[in-house]
């Protein structure tokens, strides 16, 4: 087991949080908050300020989320029976739904669809798709036709059949925000964000405008998006390939143009791909970097005009511990806006103003002064299995790698000062 974060880097992170605190995590940005291509700025809002409704079961939730008045949703508990091809479950949402899993790493077995349908907030879930395959069915989420102004914010969007994120058919106005798109084994089709299903889609002329901001495309073997027709903002997400094949990542095809800015590609084959220019297409590159990756790395064409307030981008340097630390489904609660615990499931008992948390396999703590604090790593039966003792930085989160304790069953963490019994943080670790 190692520390993966010195004094230094505790510092560096420190920085690159810093940064990102210009944005707030409870609000959209982006595309999401346009009206069209050339309109004026629009409130997304989900539910607004319904009454919040917890549902414990798929059936309750397919329905409040389909009828007609705005909602305010939390998913409690995993919902959903799974799904095949085009058979199972699947949740239907429509017009002014807020819809957030009410702890971290709420999972839903069932893929999104949204269909035209406006003002729709989604955060917070965990989609575990079937894996990829030749069958090219359902998305993890889907968006099409007249849907529009909607805020896809700290999901997870893991082995989709056909694909993890797809907004085809005149959908407008789209931001995903700290999200995870991946794919966790290898598959025929490990093709991830689709943006436009054809040449051949008149009704996307002028539309699919979208935002992707914060994200982190794991083990895709293309599309981190491809697209036509759009105008697309790609910045500040991480391209890490997690052992699988890579193909390419951001692709601008026909009529569809990108700006891919201050993003971070980690070992990818052809960060920037041309194979589909057509029409209208431009492909503007700037800020990247670029770790041990091969293939193009440069553009072409010019920037389109950004309509709306882009000061939530950060610079490149800031970006891999940014959505490292940021990205996927964990928020404490609904009402949190980021930078919770990640993990299949927890429990916390913080007896302290300190703060433990789990972010895949990375304890993180939190609220320290300066001075030394001790993990520990205990199994039910309190044999330590790991102590640490390590720097901390006043202000700053220290990391801590488990991966080599990551295998099934229960674990204990605490973080303390060295020799005080009291003021421990502490969480269980269910794998």
């Amino acid at each position: 087991m190692k520390c993966i974060v010195s004094r230094l880097g505790v510092l560096l992170m420190a920085g690159a949080m810093a940064t990102t605190s210009a944005q707030d995590q409870c609000k959209p940005i982006g595309w999401a908050t346009r009206s069209g291509r050339t309109g004026g700025a629009v409130a997304v809002t989900g539910g607004g300020n319904a009454t919040p409704i917890t549902v414990k079961n798929f059936a309750d939730l397919l329905k409040y989320a389909t009828d007609g008045s705005p909602r305010v949703i939390y998913i409690d508990g995993t919902l959903g029976g799974g799904w095949s091809g085009r058979s199972g479950d699947r949740l239907e949402i429509k017009s002014n739904k807020t819809i957030i899993g009410l702890r971290p790493g709420t999972i839903l077995n069932a893929p999104i669809h949204i269909k035209d349908a406006g003002n729709v907030i989604v955060r917070n879930l965990v989609i575990n798709g079937p894996g990829s395959n030749t069958d090219q069915a359902w998305d993890n989420i889907n968006i099409e036709g007249a849907s529009k102004n909607i805020w896809i914010d700290h999901c997870e969007f893991w082995d989709g059949q056909d694909g993890n994120s797809d907004a085809v058919k005149g959908a407008d106005n789209i931001t995903y925000t700290w999200s995870i798109f991946g794919y966790k084994k290898g598959g025929p089709h490990n093709l991830s964000n689709l943006i436009a299903s054809s040449d051949d889609e008149p009704v996307s002329v002028n539309k699919l405008n979208i935002t992707f901001m914060g994200c982190w495309f794991r083990g895709i073997n293309q599309r981190g998006p491809r697209c036509r027709y759009g105008n697309i903002h790609v910045a500040n997400n991480l391209y890490t390939t997690d052992g699988l094949a890579s193909q390419y990542a951001v692709s601008a095809g026909k009529d569809c143009q990108v700006i891919t800015e201050n993003n971070v590609f980690v070992g990818t084959s052809t960060p920037i791909y041309t194979g589909h220019k057509a029409g209208s297409s431009a492909h503007y590159v700037t800020g990247n970097i670029f770790e041990g990756t091969k293939g193009n790395q440069t553009g072409y064409g010019s920037a389109f005009p950004i309509p709306y307030d882009k000061s939530f981008v950060i610079p490149a340097s800031s970006v891999k511990a940014a959505v490292q630390k940021l990205a996927g489904a964990n928020l404490a609660n609904p009402t949190s806006c980021g930078g919770g615990a990640t993990g299949v499931a927890q429990e916390r008992n913080h007896q302290s103003s300190s703060r433990l948390s789990l972010r895949g396999d990375i304890l993180v703590a939190e609220g320290f002064e300066t001075g030394n604090i001790e993990f520990r790593i205990t199994n039910l039966a309190g044999r330590v299995l790991e102590r640490r003792i390590l720097p901390a930085v006043e202000g700053a989160s220290v990391e801590f790698d488990i991966s080599s304790h990551s295998g099934a069953g229960v674990l204990l963490a605490s973080v303390q000062v060295p020799g005080e019994t009291s003021g421990a943080s502490r969480i269980k670790i269910i794998r």
